[in-house]
C-alpha cells in the first residue's frame, strides 16, 4: 500500500457554540451574506468560540490571535467589544472597510440603542391571509413575509417582532405554528385581526 497524506483541520463551531457550523443548523455565517446580517450574526456567536472564530475566520496572524487570547483573559478587551472588531474585519474581509463600518453602525443603533432601522422592509397582508384571528403566510409565495421556523423564533426571542409598537414575547406554539402543504411551508401567527391595519 502506497504512503497516504492526511490533513486534518480545526472543527468550525457554528454561532451556538455548540454543533458545527451548518447552514442546516441555521447556525452559520455566510460569506455572500449582507453586511448586516453577516455583522449580525457575527455578534451572536457564543464568546466559548471567539479564539477560533478569530483564529480560522479572520486570517489574523497566530501573534494576533494569542494577543486577543491574552487580552480578554487579563481582562484588558470587553468581549462585547472583541466580538464588533471580530464581525467588523469579517466584514471587512467579504465586503470592504466601508460597509464594515456601516454595518457596525447599523448593529450599534438597533441593539446598543435599541433604535430603529434605517431601513424596514415592509411586506402587504396578501387578501384573505387573515383567517379566523390568525395571520397565514407561505414562504414560497409571499417572500417578505414567510420566514423559516428557527429565523421565526429567534426574532421573536430577541424581541425582533412587533405589532403595532408592541413587542411580540412568546415564540412558542402559541405565537408561531408550522403547518407544511406538500413542499410549501405555511407560518401561522396568533395576532388578532382587530389589531391589523
Amino acid at each position: 500500500m502506497q504512503p497516504q497524506s492526511i490533513l486534518t483541520v480545526p472543527l468550525l463551531v457554528g454561532t451556538d457554540g455548540e454543533q458545527k457550523m451548518s447552514k442546516s443548523y441555521g447556525n452559520y455565517i455566510g460569506v455572500s451574506e449582507s453586511p448586516n446580517e453577516m455583522f449580525g450574526k457575527a455578534m451572536s456567536h457564543s464568546r466559548f468560540a471567539h479564539v477560533t472564530y478569530w483564529s480560522l475566520l479572520t486570517g489574523a496572524t497566530r501573534r494576533e490571535v494569542e494577543l486577543v487570547e491574552r487580552r480578554l483573559a487579563e481582562g484588558e478587551y470587553h468581549p462585547a467589544e472583541a466580538k464588533r472588531d471580530l464581525a467588523t474585519r469579517l466584514v471587512t474581509l467579504y465586503h470592504s472597510a466601508d460597509e464594515a463600518a456601516g454595518a457596525r453602525a447599523h448593529f450599534d443603533r438597533v441593539f446598543k440603542e435599541k433604535d430603529q432601522p434605517a431601513e424596514i422592509p415592509e411586506a402587504a397582508i396578501p387578501p384573505g391571509a387573515v383567517q379566523n384571528g390568525l395571520i397565514w403566510c407561505s414562504a414560497s409565495d409571499r417572500p417578505g413575509i414567510g420566514v423559516v421556523e428557527w429565523r421565526a423564533r429567534r426574532l421573536i426571542e430577541q424581541g425582533g417582532v412587533r405589532l403595532d409598537g408592541v413587542v411580540l414575547q412568546d415564540p412558542g406554539p402559541s405565537s408561531i405554528r408550522r403547518r407544511c402543504t406538500g413542499r410549501c411551508s405555511r407560518w401561522q401567527a396568533e395576532v388578532p385581526a382587530a389589531g391589523l391595519t
